[in-house]
């Protein structure tokens, strides 16, 4: 090589790019410190050989092209390239040649340095990335400077929004501004990002086409090595579809909801313990309780005792768990009033996601009214069959009881007899008892031809009550008349009527038998119905003969005490004026009976 100032050797020793000093044929007089801390080669391994050889293959033709114009003196420098370090790796270069000649330039050299850019091409490779990252993502993405102006749009943003990059590059994201937030949400949301920090929320954007996006938004600030924050990254997820399959799902969910609620049935939710988790409002309406009033109590509770005590609850429990539902099971259970409905039952095992039982609904369905029904078309089918037969029986038996009677008669008052007398006195009495059955057979068979006219209820409870009150089981009772004296006159036939009333009496007399007791008949309106109700607080009747006491024949009382049609034949007369008579009676309190007579 040839001699170099001292200053200029210092320099070329100590810089910090990497040097060496090549003559025209590409032959390495000189390298520097960082030459050979940079390659991992000792001076000596360099020197005096060629620098292609440790110039990577592929830029070997881009370096003969720049080292040729060096030589021509032509400016070259920036040229990408890559060094091959000893042990093999590749160091990442930009070049620069620069041509040294002395005044003969007779041997001109060039200066090769080498700049170290492996860092900046793992960041650039990094940056393409990137780039392609968020080119290619599934999520829209915006760069807007820090004024919030749109820089860059990748092509999900694009898709989402309607708009094309070119629409959108310089202007404002306001162009998408739905206005469906408030001013003080775009407030809070600038100062968080102008403070370096990361905003994230829902947001509801306006496509191109006026219809809604519903998104996530996570706005990241763009922040300079100074700590600036010079733009903002915007990461947008679509929640359109999520939110239409929100809604779709809490409109199912609320339709549900309200059949549910609305049901006239009632449903009843049950956890594991059997205790109530949610109750509808059909519920309610059947048992009289409020939702809060039984949420968190045993379902027991709406179960009659001797239900529960008969294993009622067990026997449920153990077919449900064995077929995963009981349907349409008969039973009874008790209101808030404590009163006993007859119910249908369907209970149905409820699982997780994952099978596991986790409760079990009920569905009851109030049937009293239907079983009230059908005891009615009984008791008509009935009334129909044994009205048929007491015309039969008036004619075949009616006329033979005559003649009977008349013998007796002529026998009477011909012998002289006592014994004879007294036997003849009580063929007589059962005569006559069998003789007052058939009026009450012929009176219900017969086609009413009694005068129908507007009637005084009132006036005919107070006349039944009289006639009642002053025979013998009546002294010591004491009849009690709460009567509504606006109650409107009513058509009907009065010796029909008041012989329904007479009846009802007289069974609450029976009732009292033969102690102290109390009556109490009242009337007053229900709506477009005239309710006449007598009360005793005798004995009671119990459930199973309750079924049957407006059945023809039916009787609780002694031989001879009574022919089981009086509350039948009550029973016919109101149903000919379109009515209805019930009873409620719970043993050892008493009875009461309702007349209920349209008046319309």
């Amino acid at each position: 090589m040839r001699n170099r100032s001292s200053i200029g050797e210092k320099l070329f020793e100590i810089s910090s790019d990497i040097c060496f000093i090549v003559n025209n044929e590409g032959i390495v007089l000189d390298v520097n410190q960082s030459a050979c801390k940079a390659t991992g080669y000792a001076a000596g391994e360099i020197m005096n050989k060629p620098l292609l050889a440790i110039i990577s293959d592929k830029f070997q033709q881009s370096f003969n092209k720049s080292f040729r114009n060096a030589f021509k003196d032509k400016p070259v420098k920036n040229i990408e390239s890559e060094l091959i370090s000893k042990n093999g790796s590749a160091v990442n270069v930009s070049l620069v040649f620069t041509l040294l000649s002395d005044n003969s330039n007779l041997n001109p050299l060039v200066i090769v340095s080498a700049r170290d850019i492996s860092e900046q091409r793992r960041a650039q490779v990094q940056l393409l990335r990137f780039a392609n990252a968020i080119h290619y993502t599934v999520n829209p993405i915006e760069i807007t400077d820090v004024d919030g102006n749109i820089i860059y749009v990748n092509p999900a943003f694009e898709k989402i929004t309607g708009y094309t990059k070119t629409e959108l590059i310089g202007k404002n994201p306001s162009i998408l501004n739905s206005g469906r937030h408030p001013k003080d949400f775009w407030k809070q949301m600038w100062e968080t990002i102008l403070a370096g920090k990361v905003w994230t929320g829902e947001i509801e954007n306006r496509h191109k086409n006026g219809s809604i996006i519903y998104e996530r938004l996570l706005i990241s600030p763009i922040i300079d090595p100074a700590g600036k924050v010079i733009g903002f990254l915007g990461t947008h997820q679509d929640l359109t579809n999520q939110k239409r399959l929100e809604s779709e799902l809490y409109e199912r969910q609320a339709y549900l909801a309200a059949i549910l609620q609305d049901s006239a049935d009632a449903i009843i939710g049950l956890d594991l313990d059997y205790n109530i988790r949610s109750w509808n409002k059909g519920a309610e309406k059947i048992y009289g309780y409020k939702e809060e009033e039984v949420l968190g109590k045993n379902f027991s509770m709406l179960v009659p005792p001797d239900l529960v005590d008969s294993g009622e609850l067990e026997k449920i429990d153990k077919e449900v768990k064995a077929r995963g539902f009981i349907s349409n099971y008969e039973t009874e259970r008790l209101t808030k009033e404590g009163q006993r409905i007859s119910i249908q039952l369907t209970r149905t095992l409820v699982r997780d996601t994952a099978g596991n039982v986790i409760g079990s609904s009920a569905i009851v369905r109030d049937v009293t009214e239907l079983k009230r029904l059908k005891r009615q078309i009984s008791h008509a089918e009935k009334l129909s069959v044994v009205g048929q037969l007491a015309a039969g029986i008036a004619h075949e038996v009616g006329n033979p009881l005559t003649s009977i009677s008349s013998l007796v008669q002529v026998i009477q008052r011909t012998t002289k007899d006592n014994f004879a007398q007294e036997k003849l006195e009580l063929v007589k009495n059962q005569i006559n008892r069998i003789a007052k059955t058939i009026r009450e057979l012929v009176d219900f068979s017969r086609p009413s031809n009694y005068e129908v006219k507007l009637t005084d209820i009132n006036k005919v409870i107070q006349d039944a009550v009289n006639i009642v009150r002053y025979g013998k089981k009546s002294k010591d009772i004491n009849f009690i008349l709460e009567l509504d004296q606006t109650l409107p006159k009513f058509t009907v036939v009065q010796d029909q009527i008041i012989q329904v009333f007479i009846n009802l009496l007289l069974n609450a007399v029976d009732a009292t038998e033969g102690k102290p007791g109390e009556i109490r008949v009242s009337s007053k309106m229900r709506g477009s119905d005239m309710l006449i109700i007598v009360k005793d607080n005798g004995k009671g009747i119990a459930d199973e003969i309750k079924e049957k006491i407006f059945e023809p024949f039916f009787t609780t009382k002694k031989v001879g005490e009574g022919t089981g049609l009086g509350l039948w034949v009550s029973y016919g007369i109101v149903k000919n004026f379109n009515g209805e008579i019930d009873v409620q009676s719970e043993v050892g309190k008493g009875s009461t009976f309702i007349v209920s007579l349209p008046t319309r």
